[in-house]
């Protein structure tokens, strides 16, 4: 009884983990995508806010730990300011609108949960980006 009970837990949080990597898919490319592409163009004259991998890698060059890389996501799309933004991307996008009335908090949680599981870059590849927008 204990195995089959352990299974079934097993296999509903697989599923319900599952499904919320989905649904942090499909809110991602519904509210945020419009700006943040999950890819970096071509020409960096197309960009009008920092591509997703980016914004990754600068929150994992900010903070220690996910948590931290959470709440702070979770508050600056809320609540951007200048003095709480990271100052390199407000110089070249502005300062990002805030997403009040455009995201509710529990997707914006989804939202950020599946950005930190899925979206990433290191080091290497940010450098090779840069130096190639530098080149153009």
């Amino acid at each position: 009884m204990k195995e089959f009970i352990l299974i079934s837990v097993a296999t509903l949080m697989f599923s319900v983990n599952g499904f919320a990597n989905d649904n942090g898919k499909e809110l991602f490319t519904q509210k945020c995508e419009i700006c943040h592409k999950l890819s970096f163009p071509k020409n960096k004259a197309n960009m009008v806010a920092p591509p997703a991998p980016g914004v990754m890698f600068h929150m994992h060059q900010k903070f220690n730990s996910d948590e931290e890389i959470l709440a702070y996501m979770r508050n600056f799309v809320m609540n951007p300011t200048k003095k709480t933004s990271l100052k390199k991307e407000t110089r070249r996008f502005g300062l990002m609108p805030s997403q009040k009335g455009n995201v509710t908090p529990q997707e914006l949680k989804t939202i950020t949960s599946w950005m930190l599981e899925n979206i990433h870059m290191n080091k290497k590849q940010h450098k090779q980006r840069e130096k190639q927008y530098k080149m153009q």
